[in-house]
């Protein structure tokens, strides 16, 4: 974790589908109740200009740091509280898979498949529709789930059928990091 803030990660391209213009208007409400939040974009793509505009406008300039297309976003999850994955569609969300793998906590849309959620109490689910308050309520709850041991994250994942290392390999074939 980076220190003396509470930080959101979300890994995903730059397109409309990703939402992320949607989960601006969240953590511009989120950062009024957490001032010491930093909200961490992995990814580039076609809508990177729109979402600098948008931070701009809602003056959060200082808490929006965009990190560009990355080969290392596994080991970089450990840097961060809660990866969020506001999708408006999603195959199976193998980001939110690769960030349980981490022991990282996901704040999720409906929309994601819910088998990519491990059964290790790391997944919260929001509605697209509800407005700000599940996603605030989401990502405070966060602070209250336990870490967990990667030998029992480990089991979790093998009991769903999942092997990590084909996780991981669809992980960044789908982001052509390798």
């Amino acid at each position: 974790m980076i220190q003396n803030s509470y930080n959101i990660v979300m890994v995903a391209r730059f397109y409309p589908i990703k939402n992320h213009l949607f989960f601006l208007d969240i953590f511009d409400a989120f950062q009024r109740e957490v001032p010491n939040s930093t909200l961490h974009l992995i990814g580039d793509g076609e809508l990177k200009t729109a979402i600098k505009k948008k931070v701009e406008r809602l003056g959060l300039t200082k808490k929006v740091r965009f990190w560009g297309k990355r080969s290392d976003v596994y080991e970089l999850l450990s840097l961060f509280d809660v990866m969020v994955m506001p999708s408006v569609s999603e195959g199976l969300g193998v980001a939110a898979l690769e960030a349980q793998a981490a022991g990282l906590p996901c704040v999720l849309s409906e929309n994601i498949p819910e088998e990519v959620d491990i059964g290790a109490g790391l997944c919260q689910f929001c509605s697209l529709t509800d407005g700000v308050t599940p996603w605030l309520k989401a990502l405070n709850n966060v602070k209250n789930i336990p870490e967990l041991n990667k030998q029992m994250l480990l089991s979790l994942f093998l009991e769903k059928g999942y092997s990590l290392d084909a996780t991981r390999k669809a992980y960044f074939e789908a982001y052509k990091f390798e």
